[in-house]
Order: structure tokens, then C-alpha cells, then sequence
């Protein structure tokens, strides 16, 4: 090799070496283009605590997110103000004023004295009944509220009230066709009957006329032209009157109509108390279940009813066995075994060394073995009571 050829040789080697001395006498490859990543640092691995601390932690995080989130114009808008019912006390003070200034005034159907004045009555709906000589009777529900403490009324005047109340009570007068039956403690009355409901006995009578209801406080009062009744009512049966009250009573009806009305004997009011020739055998006038046809102590909340407002007998007669008991015309004596014929008790009564007439029926204040049919009292004549009333006969 010429000197020539061999500087140029040496000038071409010298940039190598210097090269490989710089790389620790080690020539390299070309690193490949990779993509930069950070490095991290090597963590412990979480325990499960940590991630549910950390899990909490998020959640709560976003519940924030969720609370704090703006709200919208239609939550922004004001809350429309409660519509408020007046509120209701438990009762008020009523005014009640009427044209007729002396109008008897009952309030659920017990006397308040007359109208005029104020009283005190609970929030709600109340009957209320006016009654006064020489007008028709009223009666309305009122509803007493806020808006409602005062109340008119009008009463009509009644045209000829007396014709009217006594031409009821002749049309309210029930044929009984007579018959025989067997008077006294018979078998459906059974152990209820007592010693001076025996012996049991054949009765016939002949044909008669019954009330068909209780002779009634309006009918008293147009006769009579009082009302001795305690419970007041115009349709409720007049009581505490004494067995003279009632002849005196008959004698000027009588007068008034030119009938010749009676009370009953005793066997003619057991006969129709039973159901006359249509009976059917029941205890009770009417029906073996006291309540269907009668006022006692077990419904009558301690005072008597209008007549007629239970059902009737197989006579179409009302209330024989609960309301008030009813005067008859007899004498109290013991029955005879005997077959009788339209019998009228002894001519007079010394029975338990005392004098006294018959009542029969139950009444407001009676156990139910003292409302039977076949139940008899003695009652003195002279007694008064707000148990006892009358029933007409013809």
C-alpha cells in the first residue's frame, strides 16, 4: 500500500475510535422510536378497608354533586298558600224565634221549653219539632255550623184542629172479630208466667173495637185541654193519668162524638193482644222478639215513643207490649178454671186486702218477661204514674 492510500485510510479510521471510547468502547444500535410513558413508582396493594374508605369517599362525593345541583325555575317559584277549612268548635250557641212566641220547642225529640232565648247544641244535624194549640205541628233538621247559630219558623194555623184529631181517632178504631181463645199462662208464655196468670182458661167474646194506637197526648190535650204527660210529645202516649182521669176523659169525648167509647176489659185486651182469631201464638204482641214490637227498658233510652213507630200485631194494633203500660175497665181479681163468657172481673177487688183495677202491657221501663201478653198488674185507682196510659175501646 503507498503512503497515500494509507493517510487516507488513517484519516477515515480516527472518527470511529474516537467514538468508541466515548461509548465505553461499545458501539450501540439505534434505540426503536417507542411511545413515552411516565414512570411511576411502585405502590403497596391496597387492603379492602382502603377501597371501601375510598369507594365512601367517591360516593359521597358525588351525593354532593347531586345536593348542590342548581334548581330549576319551576322549583324556584313561590309555593302556592294551603286553602284553610274554618276551623269547627264543638258546638255554638243557637237562636231559635218562631210567630208564634208560646210554640213548645223540642230539640232530638226532648222538650226545650218554647221558643225564644238561646241554647247550646254540638256542631251538626238536630231534629227539631214546634207544637203549639191551634197550629199544624213542624218539624225540620237543621245542621248547626259556623255559618248556622240562628233559626226561624213559621207555623200555619191547623183549620178546625179538634174535628181533625178527633175524626183520626175514630177512623184509628180496629174491628176485632170475637172468637174464643185460652186466656192466661199458656205454653208460650212458659216459665216467664206468674201465679196470677193460672189457670190458664177458655174465654169467648163477641166482636169489639180496639184503638189502634195508645191514646196519644194530642188527643188528650183537644179533650181535655191539658197534657199531664212528663215526656212531651204531641204523638207519644199521655201517661200519668189515674184510672177517674180516664173516665172523665171518655165521658167528654163521648160527648164531643156522640160514640160510646170504653176502655177495654181485660180479656178483650189480652184477645187482641194475642192477635185476636188471627193469632199466630207469639209471647209478645206481635212476635217472639221483644225489639220488632215494642219500647222496653233494653231500647227506650228511658223514656217513652210516638205510638206506631214499632212494627204491629196480626191486628195491625200497636205497641201492646212495651211504651206505656194501659188502664182496663176490671176489677183485679184470680181467674176461675172455668170457661167465661165476654167476662168483666169481680164487681169489686179486695185481692192482698187492697182495691185494685187492672193494667196490662209493658211499658218504656220493663225486663222483657214483664211485656208478655199474658202479663198482668195490680194498680191502685188513684195512681199516677209516667208509665201508665190508656187504650180506647168501642
Amino acid at each position: 500500500m503507498t503512503r497515500k492510500y494509507l493517510f487516507i485510510f488513517v484519516l477515515l479510521l480516527l472518527p470511529l475510535l474516537a467514538m468508541a471510547q466515548a461509548s465505553g468502547g461499545q458501539v450501540k444500535r439505534p434505540a426503536k422510536k417507542q411511545t413515552t410513558t411516565t414512570a411511576t413508582t411502585p405502590t403497596k396493594k391496597k387492603t379492602s378497608k382502603e377501597k371501601e374508605k375510598r369507594t365512601s369517599k367517591t360516593t359521597n362525593v358525588k351525593r354532593l354533586a347531586t345536593n348542590e345541583r342548581k334548581p330549576s325555575e319551576k322549583e324556584n317559584a313561590p309555593l302556592p298558600k294551603p286553602t284553610l277549612n274554618p276551623v269547627e268548635t264543638t258546638g255554638y250557641d243557637v237562636t231559635f224565634s218562631c210567630n208564634v212566641t208560646n210554640a213548645t220547642l223540642y230539640i232530638d225529640g226532648k222538650v226545650n221549653g218554647t221558643v225564644g232565648g238561646t241554647c247550646f247544641l254540638k256542631t251538626g244535624q238536630h231534629s227539631i219539632k214546634l207544637e203549639a194549640n191551634g197550629y199544624e205541628e213542624l218539624s225540620r233538621i237543621i245542621e248547626v255550623n259556623s255559618a248556622n247559630t240562628s233559626f226561624s219558623f213559621t207555623l200555619k194555623k191547623e183549620e178546625n184542629r179538634q174535628a181533625v184529631v178527633l175524626q183520626n181517632l175514630i177512623n184509628n178504631m180496629i174491628r176485632v172479630e170475637g172468637g174464643k181463645f185460652t186466656m192466661g199462662a199458656t205454653s208460650e208464655q212458659g216459665s216467664d208466667a206468674e201465679e196470677c196468670e193460672k189457670p190458664a182458661h177458655k174465654v169467648t167474646l163477641s166482636s169489639f173495637s180496639i184503638g189502634k194506637y195508645e191514646v196519644t197526648q194530642e188527643e188528650w190535650q183537644v179533650v181535655m185541654g191539658s197534657n199531664p204527660s212528663k215526656f212531651k210529645g204531641a204523638k207519644r202516649p199521655v201517661e200519668n193519668v189515674c184510672w177517674s182521669d180516664c173516665q172523665e176523659f171518655i165521658r167528654k169525648l163521648n160527648a164531643m162524638t156522640g160514640k160510646r167509647f170504653r176502655l177495654p176489659t181485660e180479656a178483650e185486651w189480652e184477645y187482641a193482644a194475642r192477635g185476636g182469631n188471627r193469632s199466630k201464638g207469639y209471647k209478645y204482641a206481635g212476635s217472639d222478639i221483644l225489639d220488632a214490637v215494642a219500647w222496653y227498658k233494653n231500647n227506650s233510652g228511658k223514656m217513652t215513643h210516638d205510638v206506631g213507630q214499632k212494627n204491629a200485631n196480626e191486628l195491625g194494633l200497636y205497641d201492646m207490649s212495651g211504651n206505656v203500660r194501659e188502664w182496663c175497665q176490671d176489677w183485679f181479681g184470680e181467674y176461675s178454671r172455668h170457661s167465661q163468657t165476654n167476662p168483666t172481673g169481680p164487681s169489686s177487688s179486695s185481692y192482698l186486702g187492697g182495691s185494685y183495677l187492672v193494667s196490662r202491657g209493658g211499658c218504656w221501663i220493663d225486663k222483657a218477661d214483664e211485656c208478655r201478653s199474658s202479663i198482668r198488674y195490680f194498680t191502685p185507682p188513684s195512681t199516677r204514674f209516667n208509665q201508665l196510659g190508656l187504650r180506647l175501646a168501642l
